[in-house]
């Protein structure tokens, strides 16, 4: 059955169960744009004009339709009520294997609600929320279970270091072999010895794509000796801009452009790296390049280097 067969008896249904009536807009959307668009995410602002009632209906047809297979709300915050009515359809519907929930406001208890073994979650997107101790947990407790999961885009969230540690743990432990791509841009609140565990997380992501670490205090030398031990061979996109190296003593130029070097050298597919807004040193930065273009199995590289300062003294 199709889209047009099963939405609007479905729908028709749950606004009786709400005591509302239709709304012939909502029926066009589905309709005349998921429909033949072959839309198959449900993204909450075609609809947040809408009473909330009137989205809670809409929102209950998505188990019963078997068309959607993702939810999305972006930058909007949303009541408790509508987010329970996502978790709860995302927890109980099989088709549903994508989940955005950026920066929607206070989470909550409500994250319990994914925490199933059961749930068939390949991309899991809650950026840009306040994740603190007890959501952090949550959390770590759903990526436990979710051992086929692809995409995780935590950018923005205000978890701890602590936090960071028992994220890293919970995807070393479920995800190592499935993880895509990693997103944890903006995490402000870790401080520079908090991403320690982080090298370990790293060296066991076989499968990495995309890395993105933008805006973070992760010690920029710190990446490269475990990406070449864990995805050397599929990392297609690096994303360390305005990142930097430790002012470390135990630090030299040396060792850190020859950490860089043999990286991209042995990198496979890598097509895609972000450096700007770094303070490179010159080091650095002429063995980045050398180890690009001595890499015969690199046949297009954009290397990002804008607003760099090369200039940079190892203690």
């Amino acid at each position: 059955m199709t889209l047009l067969e099963t939405f609007r008896p479905a729908y028709e249904a749950f606004c009786d169960f709400y005591d509302i009536n239709p709304d012939p807009s909502v029926v066009w959307t589905i309709e005349r744009v998921y429909y033949v668009q072959n839309r198959k995410i449900f993204y909450l602002q075609d609809f947040d004009h809408l009473p909330s009632s009137q989205i809670l209906a809409t929102l209950s047809t998505i188990k019963y339709t078997g068309w959607f297979k993702g939810i999305q709300s972006k930058e909007k915050r949303l009541n408790g009520e509508i987010l329970q009515k996502i978790l709860t359809t995302c927890k109980t519907t099989p088709t549903v294997s994508t989940i955005c929930l950026s920066g929607v406001g206070q989470i909550g208890d409500a994250l319990e609600l994914l925490n199933s073994p059961d749930l068939n979650i390949t991309s899991l997107d809650l950026s840009e929320n306040n994740l603190e101790f007890k959501e952090t947990t949550i959390l770590c407790n759903i990526l436990y279970k979710l051992s086929g999961l692809q995409h995780l885009n935590l950018a923005g969230s205000k978890f701890s270091d602590r936090g960071l540690k028992m994220i890293a743990e919970s995807l070393k432990q479920s995800c190592s072999s499935s993880l895509l791509s990693l997103t944890l841009d903006r995490c402000t609140n870790i401080k520079p010895e908090g991403w320690a565990c982080f090298s370990d997380l790293l060296c066991h992501l076989v499968m990495l794509q995309e890395l993105s670490l933008s805006e973070t205090a992760i010690p920029l030398e710190s990446i490269w000796t475990p990406l070449l031990h864990g995805c050397v061979g599929q990392i297609k996109k690096l994303n360390l801009s305005q990142t930097k190296f430790s002012a470390n003593k135990n630090n030299s130029a040396s060792s850190c452009s020859n950490k860089v070097n043999r990286f991209l050298v042995t990198a496979q597919d890598l097509n895609h790296i972000d450096l700007s807004g770094c303070k490179l040193p010159p080091d650095v930065l002429k063995l980045l390049i050398s180890g690009i273009s001595d890499n015969i199995l690199l046949t297009e590289v954009h290397l990002n280097l804008s607003s760099c300062e090369v200039k940079f003294d190892f203690y």
